[in-house]
């Protein structure tokens, strides 16, 4: 199973959930790129640039629509939820529980869907790092 098998099942499961692409790269005018000989690249000036939210955060992000009480009942909210891909053999980095705890405390549902040992059914775990 991989990472893109996992994600697509959490795009069956949970409809408000979004990729949350992230990277590092160096941005420059095309004029600045010159093909090596052997197959490399040179960059002669440009500007390194992060994408994405913020380092740690994780591959999806969203909101889970609920239904709240008493004085807005009836009424939905949308929660923060966001969810970790890991396949059989990931695991959390110090930056990506850092974010998780964040989530948490302050009132959004964070899960970490990881591929069994059996390389066949996902584990979806609520506060497992």
């Amino acid at each position: 199973m991989t990472e893109k098998d996992i994600i697509n099942k959490i795009l069956e499961e949970e409809p408000f959930m979004f990729r949350n692409s992230q990277g590092y790269c160096i941005a420059c005018s095309p004029k600045d790129i010159h093909k090596l000989k052997g197959g490399g690249w040179k960059v002669d000036k440009g500007a390194p640039m992060h994408f994405g939210l913020f380092k740690g955060s994780s591959d999806m992000i969203g909101f889970k629509p609920t239904v709240i009480t008493q004085d807005m009942v009836g009424k939905k909210v949308a929660i923060f939820q966001c969810i970790e891909v890991k396949t059989k053999n990931d695991r959390l980095s110090k930056a990506q529980i850092a974010w998780n705890k964040a989530v948490e405390k302050n009132g959004g549902i964070v899960q970490v869907w990881k591929e069994n040992k059996d390389g066949v059914t996902i584990d979806k775990q609520s506060k497992k790092y």
